[in-house]
C-alpha cells in the first residue's frame, strides 16, 4: 500500500493505493480476467453507494503481466502526476485498465504497482467496518488509543498528544473503522486484535494488513 503525495488537489481522504502479485494457474487467464471484470463492477456500484466526500473515489484496476517503472511511483509520491501522459505510458506496457467515468485512480494504481518495497517500509493494519455502520459515529476513543499505545509501543502515529486525540479512526463517513501503523506485521495485528477484544471499540468484520511506504521518508525530495 502506497501513500502518494499529500499535496495532489485531486486527493482522496485515505491518499493511498494498493497492488498485489497475483499467481495464476496455466490456462486460467481468462477466467482470472473475468473475475476482475466482476469484481471491479461490484467495486463501482459500492463506491457509488457510499456517502458524499469533498473529492469521490474514482477507483481504478490495473493488471500488467511485467514490472513497470519504478519512476511512475517515485513521480506519484513527490510531484504532481498528469493523468493523460500517465494512461498513455500505462497503455504503452500494455497493461488492462479497468475504469469508471474517471481515471484518477490510474496514476496510484501504477504508482503502487512500481512501487519496491525496501527494509524503510513499514507496515498497516486496516479494518472495515460493518456495512450497517457506515456513517455512523465510530467508536474509537482516544483514551482507547492511548492505552493501545502504551501496551503495543512498536506501533506509531497513533494519536495527537497536543490534542490529546486519536489518530487511527478517520473523520469521514467512508467503510474504513480505522487504520494501525507500526514497524512490524506482528505489532499492528496483535494490537488490532487488542482493540477488537474489548467491549468498548466498535468492531470490525474484516481486516488485512499491508506493507507500505509511510514514515519512510520516500516523500522527501533529496533524501
Amino acid at each position: 500500500m502506497v501513500r502518494l503525495w499529500p499535496f495532489a488537489a485531486r486527493r482522496t481522504r485515505g491518499n493511498g493505493a494498493l497492488s498485489a502479485i497475483v499467481q495464476i494457474p496455466l490456462g486460467q487467464r481468462d477466467l482470472f480476467d473475468s473475475v476482475c471484470q466482476k469484481w471491479f463492477d461490484w467495486l463501482l456500484r459500492e463506491t457509488a453507494e457510499l456517502p458524499s466526500s469533498p473529492v469521490r473515489a474514482a477507483p481504478v484496476l490495473l493488471i500488467s503481466e511485467r514490472d513497470l517503472p519504478e519512476e511512475w511511483y517515485w513521480s506519484a509520491v513527490r510531484e504532481h502526476v498528469e493523468l493523460e501522459p500517465r494512461l498513455s505510458e500505462i497503455h504503452s506496457h500494455s497493461c488492462v485498465i479497468h475504469t469508471g467515468d474517471e481515471s484518477w485512480g490510474a496514476v496510484g494504481a501504477s504508482a503502487a504497482m512500481a512501487w519496491q518495497p525496501n527494509e524503510h517500509s513499514t507496515w498497516e493494519l486496516i479494518s472495515w467496518r460493518d456495512e450497517s455502520m457506515i456513517g455512523k459515529s465510530r467508536m474509537v476513543s482516544s483514551e482507547v488509543v492511548r492505552e493501545m499505545e502504551r501496551r503495543h509501543p512498536e506501533t506509531f502515529v497513533n494519536r495527537d498528544p497536543t490534542a490529546d486525540r486519536g489518530l487511527i479512526a478517520p473523520r469521514t463517513p467512508c467503510p474504513v473503522l480505522y487504520g494501525i501503523r507500526g514497524s512490524n506485521a506482528q505489532c499492528v495485528e496483535d494490537a488490532h486484535r487488542w482493540l477488537q477484544s474489548r467491549t468498548d471499540v466498535e468492531q470490525s468484520p474484516r481486516w488485512a494488513v499491508h506493507r507500505t511506504n509511510q514514515l519512510s521518508d520516500d516523500h522527501v525530495r533529496g533524501v
